[in-house]
C-alpha cells in the first residue's frame, strides 16, 4: 500500500515512466520539506524577531544574510527591539538600509527625555538639562507618570522612517505583512497589534515598564511585549506561516551577579512570565538562530556595528538551510529601498488637538516656518523637534487624514500632550573648590500671563547661592524679550602671590540686572542693560595688609552670545561665543586696610583708587568632529579692564578646568584664583576622545599672557607668560558628567589633581 499520498497520486497517473523520472525525483526532494508540501499558504515563510534591547541589532546582521541569498519572507512578527527591526524590514527597508539607520542614529538622544540642544530657544539653551530631577506640577499636585521617559525622540524617529506608509493602517498591506506584541498593563495579557497607527504600536512594544511611559491605544494601556511573549513565533504562525525562521537575541533570565543596573533588574522582572511562553515558541520554529552576543548588554547601543556583525556571523552558519529556502521562495527583484524621506504630502489644512494652556497662534508662528503646501517627512520632523524643545509638551504626534471641512482635501493633524506649566528641579554637584552642593529650584512658563516666564534657583553648600529671573517675551514670535534678574552668593577664595596662597577672603555678592534681548537668527542673541551690584569682603586669614569692607556700583553692559554646542559636557561639534563690554561707574567704596596688629588704615593711604573703568570679556570655543568618536577643539579667552587701579576687587580669576565662577578664565595647571589680573588672554588646544562607551579622554594644552597694558604692548614682560597642560578622564553618567583631571604648569611647578561631578549652578 502506498504510504505517500502525493506520490501515489502521481504513480496512478503514470508518472513513473522514464520520461517523467525528473518529476518523480523532484517530488521525492520536495517531500523532505513538509512546509512546502502542504500547500501554497501553509508553506509561506515567517520570520520572528525577539526583543533584547541593543542586542536586537543582531537581527540586522541576520537579515543581511537573508537578503544576500535572495530569500523572500512572507510574514514578520516581533517584540520590543525585534518589532522595530521587523517593522522596518516589513515596511520595505533592506538590511543594508537598516544598518545605515542603526549607525547614523544618535541613540543616546533617542532615549533621552531632553530635547536636542540646537532646537531649544537660545535664551534657555545654555542652562537646559542641567538638573538631575525635574518634577512637573500644577495646582500644587505633581504629575504621575507611568514611566521615567516619554521617548518623544523615539516617536519622531519612527514617524520619519514610516512616512511612506502614513496612510496604511492595515499592517497586512505592508510590503511584508507584519504584527507586533505588546502587554496590557492592567491585565498582564499579550496584545497583538496588526492594524492602526504603526508608530504607537512599535512605541508600545518597546515600552520597558517603569522606564518608558505606557502607550494608550483603544482604551488600553500598553507596555513592552517582552513581559509576556518576547519570542512571538505563535503570532507569525497565526498569520499564515508554515515555516518559521526564529531569531532570538534575548538572554532569558540572568543570574543575580549579572544584574548591574536598575534597567537590568526591571527587564529581568518583566521576563518572568515570558519564560514559559518562550519554550513553547522555541519548539514551533523550523530554523532557530541565536547570535552569540552574551558579552553585550541590552543598553549597549553604541556597539551597534559589532552586534550587527555577530548576527551576520551566526546567520552564515545556516546558509545551506537559508539557500534551500530561497530556491523555493525567492525574493522579487527591485523590492526594498524605501528610504524616501524626500517624499512629500500636500497639506491643505493644519489642525491641533489636545491644547489646554498653549495658544494656537503661538504654534502657528512656529509651524509657518516648516509646513508648506508640499511638506516632507524631514520638514515635519524638524517642526516636531522645535515644538518639543519649547518645553511645553510631553509628546507630539501627527496624522494625515481627510479634512474635517472638505473631504476632498487633506489635513495634517498634530496631537499634543502638554506638560504642566510648573516644575520642581533638583540636582547635585561637587568639585574640589566649592565642595558638594545641592541645587534646587522652581520654574514656571506662565507667571500670571502668557509669555511671562519665572525661575527661582538656589544652591546649598559651603558656598551658597541663589538666582531669581523673570523674562517677558513681547510677542508670540519669541524674538524679543525683557529680563529682570536678581542673584547673590557667598564665596570663600584665596589670594595668591607668585602662585602661593598668602591670604583668604569671604565675599558676599548681590546683583540686580535689567536687560533687553533680541535674537539674531536661531543660535545667537544680542543684549544690553544696566545693573546694580554690591559686594562685601571679609579677610579669613590676616596678613600684613588685608582689605575689608564693602563696595557698590552701577554697570551698563552690552554684548552678544552664540551657543551651538551639541551638548554641554564633552561636546562633539559646535561653537560657543560670548562677548560683553561693560562700563562700571558710581562706585561707592567703604573699604579699610587691616594689618595683623589690627591697625586700621585708610584706603587713601594705598595705591588703590576706586574709579570708573571699562571692562571687556571674550570667549570663543570651536569643536570639530574627527571620525566617529573624537573631536578637536580650540578655545580663546580674554579679559581686559581699562583705566583700572583698584586692586583685586574686580580682577579676572585665572585658573581651573571647569567654568563656574564669575569673571573666570579657565587655564590648565593653575587652581581657581591662581592668578588675579586686570588683563589676560589665553589660547588652548584640546582633543575629546570617546575611548569607550560613556568614557572620554581629553588632553589639553594652553598658553596665556597676563598683567599687560594693551596700550604699551611693546613693553611686554615674558615673566607674565603662562603655560599649562592637563589630561582628563571623563564619564557621562546618568547623574551628570564626572571628570578627573591631572594638570601641570611650569610656572607653578606642581602637578595638580582635580575632581568634578555634576552640573554647576
Amino acid at each position: 500500500m502506498c504510504k505517500i499520498p502525493a506520490i501515489c497520486s502521481y504513480a496512478h497517473r503514470g508518472l513513473f515512466f522514464p520520461a517523467n523520472r525528473w518529476a518523480f525525483i523532484a517530488l521525492i526532494l520536495l517531500s523532505q520539506f513538509p512546509a512546502f508540501a502542504e500547500g501554497p499558504v501553509k508553506g509561506k515563510i515567517g520570520l520572528t524577531l525577539s526583543g533584547g534591547g541593543a542586542k536586537g541589532f543582531a537581527h540586522i546582521g541576520v537579515l543581511h544574510v537573508i537578503d544576500s541569498l535572495g530569500l523572500k519572507v512572507n510574514y514578520i512578527s516581533g517584540t520590543s527591539m525585534g518589532s522595530i527591526v521587523g517593522g522596518l524590514y516589513a515596511a520595505g527597508y533592506s538590511a543594508g538600509e537598516l544598518e545605515k539607520i542603526a549607525l547614523s542614529i544618535d541613540w543616546a538622544n533617542v532615549f533621552d527625555s531632553n530635547p536636542v540642544l540646537k532646537n531649544i530657544h537660545v535664551r534657555n539653551r545654555y542652562a537646559s538639562g542641567k538638573y538631575l530631577v525635574e518634577l512637573p506640577f500644577e495646582k500644587m499636585r505633581f504629575a504621575v507618570r507611568t514611566g521615567a521617559i516619554e521617548g518623544q525622540q523615539l516617536w519622531g524617529t519612527l514617524e520619519e522612517l514610516f512616512f511612506h506608509l502614513r496612510e496604511t493602517e492595515d499592517f497586512s498591506r505592508f510590503p511584508t505583512p507584519f504584527a507586533c506584541v505588546t502587554t496590557n498593563i492592567e491585565t498582564g495579557e499579550p496584545v497583538v497589534i496588526s492594524s492602526g497607527d504603526v508608530i504607537s504600536a512599535l512605541r508600545a512594544s518597546t515600552a520597558i515598564p517603569a522606564v518608558f511611559t505606557a502607550v494608550e491605544r483603544e482604551g488600553k494601556y500598553l507596555v513592552d511585549g517582552g513581559a509576556v511573549n518576547n519570542f512571538p513565533v505563535d503570532v507569525v504562525k497565526e498569520m499564515g506561516a508554515g515555516y518559521v525562521i526564529g531569531v532570538n537575541v534575548s538572554q532569558g533570565l540572568r543570574k543575580a551577579e549579572e544584574l548591574k543596573t536598575p534597567v537590568d533588574i526591571i527587564y529581568q522582572m518583566g521576563m518572568f512570565k515570558n519564560e514559559s511562553s518562550f519554550e513553547r515558541n522555541r519548539k514551533k520554529t523550523n530554523l532557530y538562530i541565536a547570535p552569540d552576543i552574551d558579552d553585550y548588554d541590552i543598553s549597549d547601543f553604541t556597539d551597534a556595528r559589532h552586534i550587527i556583525e555577530r548576527g551576520k556571523q551566526m546567520a552564515r552558519k545556516f546558509i545551506p538551510e537559508l539557500k534551500a529556502l530561497a530556491t523555493t521562495n525567492p525574493a522579487v527583484p527591485g523590492t526594498g529601498s524605501k528610504l524616501r524621506n524626500a517624499d512629500y504630502i500636500v497639506v491643505d489644512q493644519l489642525s491641533y488637538q489636545g491644547l489646554k494652556n498653549i495658544r494656537e497662534r503661538f504654534l502657528d508662528n512656529i509651524t509657518d516656518a516648516y509646513i508648506k503646501d508640499t511638506t516632507t517627512a524631514g520638514d515635519i520632523s524638524l517642526l516636531i523637534q522645535r515644538l518639543y524643545a519649547t518645553g511645553y509638551f510631553e509628546r507630539i504626534t501627527y496624522t494625515y487624514q481627510p479634512s474635517d471641512t472638505d473631504p476632498g482635501k487633506k489635513q495634517l493633524v498634530f496631537s499634543f500632550l502638554e506638560k504642566q506649566m510648573n516644575a520642581l528641579r533638583m540636582g547635585l554637584h561637587y568639585n574640589d573648590f566649592l565642595g558638594i552642593g545641592l541645587m534646587g529650584g522652581i520654574s514656571t512658563k506662565k507667571l500670571l500671563l502668557h509669555n511671562l516666564y519665572g525661575d527661582f534657583s538656589f544652591n546649598l553648600g559651603r558656598n551658597p547661592a541663589y538666582r531669581v529671573k523673570v523674562d517677558f517675551f513681547t510677542s508670540e514670535y519669541l524674538k524679543n524679550w525683557m529680563s529682570l534678574k536678581v542673584e547673590g552668593n557667598e564665596l570663600d577664595f584665596p589670594y595668591n602671590d607668585n602662585f602661593v596662597t598668602v591670604a583668604a577672603y569671604n565675599k558676599r555678592f548681590f546683583r540686580l540686572d535689567a536687560s533687553i534681548n533680541q535674537t539674531a537668527g536661531k543660535n545667537s542673541y544680542f543684549f544690553a542693560g544696566a545693573s546694580y551690584y554690591f559686594q562685601r569682603l571679609q579677610p579669613t586669614i590676616l596678613t600684613d595688609i588685608a582689605l575689608e569692607g564693602k563696595n557698590s556700583a552701577n554697570e551698563i553692559f552690552a554684548g552678544v552670545n552664540k551657543y551651538t554646542l551639541d551638548r554641554h559636557a564633552f561636546p562633539r561639534s559646535g561653537q560657543h561665543l560670548s562677548l560683553e563690554t561693560s562700563w562700571i561707574l558710581n562706585q561707592k567704596p567703604s573699604l579699610n586696610i587691616i594689618g595683623e596688629d589690627e591697625n586700621v588704615n585708610q584706603l587713601s593711604q594705598t595705591d588703590i583708587e576706586i574709579d570708573d573703568f571699562f571692562q571687556l570679556k571674550f570667549l570663543y570655543a570651536l569643536y570639530q568632529p574627527v571620525r566617529d568618536h573624537s573631536s578637536f577643539f580650540t578655545r580663546f579667552q580674554a579679559g581686559y579692564n581699562y583705566n583700572y587701579s583698584q586692586g583685586f576687587l574686580n580682577m579676572f580669576n585665572v585658573g581651573g578646568t571647569t567654568s563656574f565662577l564669575r569673571d573666570q578664565i579657565l587655564f590648565p595647571g593653575i587652581d581657581e584664583y591662581g592668578v588675579l589680573t586686570p588683563a589676560v588672554i589665553t589660547a588652548e588646544l584640546g582633543w575629546n576622545i570617546n575611548t569607550w562607551s560613556g568614557f572620554y579622554l581629553t588632553p589639553l594644552a594652553g598658553a596665556a599672557l597676563y598683567d599687560f597694558d594693551i596700550w604699551n604692548i611693546d613693553e611686554l614682560d615674558t615673566g607674565n607668560v603662562l603655560l599649562g597642560t592637563s589630561l582628563s578622564l571623563g564619564y557621562f553618567s546618568p547623574l551628570g558628567p564626572l571628570t578627573a583631571t591631572v594638570s601641570y604648569s611650569p610656572q607653578k611647578n606642581r602637578v595638580l589633581g582635580y575632581i568634578h561631578f555634576g552640573w554647576n549652578f
